[in-house]
């Protein structure tokens, strides 16, 4: 995305369709000024990150672009989500077979220590 002063200079208020939004900035805060993402349930914003600095939140979450006053910011958004269930198998049959392959499972409980199946085995 690019965020341009007399351009595209910010993002209106939104939230996004995904379970995990990500922004990349792509070039050093020195080459523009303003800039940054907004929250509004946190009433805070997170101001315009180094270049390779990630943000990450949840795309529910509503957010904005503040605006860039001068310059040209760039980013790198990436959206997280999922469709379920595209096979049409069973609920619970990725976790039954992680199990049959020798994998220990326990509801996500075990952290660190859970084990799963070997490579060759799969």
């Amino acid at each position: 995305v690019k965020y341009k002063a007399g351009a595209q200079a910010s993002l209106p208020l939104h939230s996004d369709q995904s379970i995990l939004s990500f922004t990349i900035a792509l070039n050093d805060p020195a080459e523009y000024e303003g800039g940054g993402t907004w929250f509004r349930g946190l009433g805070m914003a997170v101001d315009a990150a180094a270049a390779g600095h990630v943000v990450m939140f949840p795309g529910k979450l509503e957010h904005a672009g503040h605006p860039i006053t001068s310059g040209t910011r760039y980013v790198i958004v990436l959206f997280c989500g999922y469709d379920s269930n595209l096979s049409e198998r069973p609920n619970g049959w990725v976790m039954q077979r992680f199990v049959e392959l020798g994998g220990e499972y326990d509801g996500g409980a075990a952290g660190d220590d859970a084990r799963g199946p070997e490579k060759d085995e799969l």
